[in-house]
This record gives C-alpha cells, sequence and structure tokens, in this order.
C-alpha cells in the first residue's frame, strides 16, 4: 500500500469491517456494505471514500467555528490543489472535515473551549509521525525536547518550517526560470557529467551526485529562485533527513550521501553567487 493511500479509519479483519472513532462516537462499515471484497486491501479505497462522505455529511449539520488552526489548514489545502498534489489534498481535506467537526463546542466554559482548541491545534497543525521522530532523536540521546510545546517542536523536527515555507513562498512573485534552482542545479549538473567524462568522476559516484542532488530539489522545490539556498535550508535539509532515518525510511549511509551531496551543491551555488 502506497503511502499517498492511507488509510483514513481501522481495519477489523475479524469482523471484516473498517472502523472509526469521532467525538466519542464509533462509526463503522462492513465491507459487504460497501460493496466490494472482504480484505484490507481490496476495501480500503472505498472505505476511505465513505468516512470523507460521512464527516462531510456531519460537518454539513453542524454550526462550524473556524479557529486559527482550521484557516492553517485551509491554507494548505489551497497550496496542496494549486501544486497538483491531489493525494497530499485529499489527506488535508479529510483534517479539515474532521477538525472543524471537534472545534463545534456546544457546552462548557470558555476557558474549558479554549484548552480543547489547543489540544486539537496541537493534533491537526504537527506532523502525524511528530511523537515517533521524537522517540527516535531520544533514542539516540538528544535530551530536553519534551519540555518544548508541540507547535515548537515541530518547528524542530517537524513539517512545519516546511509549510510555513511553503506559503511564504506561495505569495512571492513567480521566479523566472533563469533564476531557478532548477537551473542552478541543471548547469552544476552539466560540470559533473563533464568531470564524470575527463575521467575526474566515476559513472557510480556521478550517478550519486545526481541522486542526492534530485532529492534535495524535490525536497525544495525547484520552482524557487537561486538565493533561497542558505544555511538554514541545508540544517533544515539535515533534519528532515534524520527523520527519514528514524522512521526507517533510508538507511545512516543514504541519509549521509544525500546530505554531503546536498552540502557539496549548497557550497558552490554560494560561491557562485559571490562570484557570477
Amino acid at each position: 500500500m502506497a503511502l499517498k493511500d492511507k488509510c483514513l479509519m481501522t481495519w477489523e479483519g475479524a469482523k471484516g469491517r473498517w472502523r472509526k472513532m469521532l467525538k466519542g462516537k464509533v462509526y463503522t462499515i462492513t465491507c459487504e456494505a460497501l460493496g466490494v471484497p472482504g480484505t484490507k486491501q481490496a476495501s480500503y479505497r472505498a472505505a476511505n471514500s465513505w468516512w470523507e462522505a460521512k464527516v462531510a455529511e456531519i460537518a454539513h449539520s453542524r454550526k462550524v467555528r473556524d479557529q486559527p488552526f482550521v484557516l492553517d489548514i485551509r491554507r494548505r489545502l489551497d497550496w496542496a490543489a494549486e501544486k497538483g498534489r491531489e493525494d497530499l489534498a485529499d489527506h488535508l481535506r479529510g483534517q479539515l472535515a474532521e477538525a472543524k467537526i471537534l472545534t463545534n463546542s456546544t457546552t462548557g466554559s470558555p476557558i474549558e473551549s479554549d484548552e480543547q482548541q489547543e489540544r486539537i491545534s496541537d493534533q491537526y497543525i504537527t506532523s502525524p509521525d511528530l511523537e515517533e521522530r521524537l522517540r527516535g532523536l531520544e533514542d539516540l540521546g538528544v535530551k530536553g525536547l519534551r519540555n518544548l510545546t508541540p507547535i515548537v517542536l515541530d518547528k524542530i523536527i517537524g513539517d512545519r518550517r516546511i509549510w510555513d515555507d511553503r506559503l511564504r513562498q506561495a505569495r512571492r512573485p513567480v521566479v523566472s526560470e533563469e533564476k531557478s534552482i532548477k537551473t542552478l542545479a541543471g548547469r552544476w549538473l552539466d560540470k559533473e557529467q563533464a568531470r564524470g567524462t575527463n575521467g575526474q568522476l566515476t559513472p557510480r559516484a556521478l550517478g550519486n551526485i545526481r541522486a542526492s542532488l534530485g532529492h534535495f530539489i524535490e525536497f525544495l522545490g525547484d520552482d524557487k529562485a537561486a538565493d533561497y539556498i542558505t544555511e538554514e535550508v541545508l540544517e533544515r535539509h539535515y533534519l528532515h533527513l534524520l527523520g527519514l532515518v528514524n522512521s526507517g525510511t533510508i538507511s545512516p549511509s543514504n541519509a549521509k550521501g544525500r546530505y554531503n551531496g546536498s552540502s557539496s551543491f549548497c557550497e558552490r551555488s554560494a560561491h557562485r553567487q559571490q562570484h557570477p
């Protein structure tokens, strides 16, 4: 099952059904009712669609008051839709519908409501795997992170800084292709290719350079200006790679190769900007 095909409900194989709790109420749907075979692989897409429709139905029947973090989800959704990231947009639509239901507090004092909003905000605006990343760092001996608020923690080891940058970049003027990171990377790869042709790089080394740069550009976004590359960006990339290692997505040696490649590219890019 691909990452983008994340299950929105919990599979109960023994009962051949899907389950989800929302605001204290449990919702279930069987494979038979969905009209699909009784396996997780064959039914999860239909279950996802059913749950999204159910959430929309519930949300439609309730009065909704948008909180700041709900507006944040909306901005992220707009970005994903504009960039054609339908997998991410679908995930955010589900988050938005659920968050809007949970923020519809009909009882309790204002203080209780504020506390509830803070808890929900932490749940929906921090990275989904933040706890997993935190445990990974603690396993490596990093201490004191749990003293930080979830939002600050998400800026350090999560995806919040990435999202902040995405939304900030969305408000900037379009960068000309000549001044884009994509063009800069292409020129750098041409020079590395020339070194390979001259025997200064082995085919394997050249392949590693291409792969590491490709991953780095994907992390950055190739529509940004060349001067976007800074030490802070490189630090964010390091933390991003550390998160991938902690989650088991890539090996430490793979992360080291990617980081070395991105560091070399950043150093040469900085030199080029200072000495055109």
